[in-house]
């Protein structure tokens, strides 16, 4: 099946690069955040496997695809498999906290979405994205040796940055 917007770019004649990570460690550091607060929620049982990638990888990628002179597509993830679950309770054990994870069934986020949607439309549209994310397997192309645990205690010692 072909991505959406790949059909459009390729019959324009333009050169393209598209750069897709399966998830970029920076963005899921926000779980940490949440995880200082309470409980993190799991859509379905959490088994979804995925492979999230470093954002310096990202921005390698992303300039392999700049200076590639032809058209390129590169779907990358990064060198360790992990559930969604497991990366929920990552964001604990990096504070140093027992897990304490919110299962919601996918049908109960599918209602939400759509009643979240005639409030506010791209809310729901967000949440659609969500439990998409959430509940599909997303593993590509493994590069890179950074894991996200050491990532994690990192973000969890410096919530503020300075360091990387």
């Amino acid at each position: 099946m072909e991505h959406p917007s790949r059909g459009k770019v390729s019959e324009s004649g333009l050169e393209y690069g598209f750069v897709r990570p399966t998830g970029v460690f920076g963005s899921l550091a926000e779980l940490i955040a949440i995880a200082r607060k309470g409980p993190l929620p799991i859509i379905g049982g959490g088994e979804a496997i995925t492979n999230p990638v470093h954002e310096t990888n990202v921005a390698e990628a992303v300039m392999t695809a700049v200076t590639a002179g032809a058209s390129c597509e590169i779907d990358i993830g990064g060198p360790e498999n992990m559930t969604r679950r497991q990366i929920a309770e990552l964001a604990f054990i990096s504070l140093n906290r027992r897990p304490r994870l919110l299962t919601a069934p996918v049908w109960v986020m599918r209602v939400a979405a759509l009643l979240y949607g005639f409030v506010n439309r791209r809310m729901g549209e967000f949440l659609r994205f969500v439990i998409l994310a959430s509940t599909n397997s997303c593993v590509a192309t493994a590069i890179g040796s950074r894991r996200l645990k050491p990532y994690f205690e990192q973000k969890a010692r410096y919530p503020f940055g300075g360091r990387d």
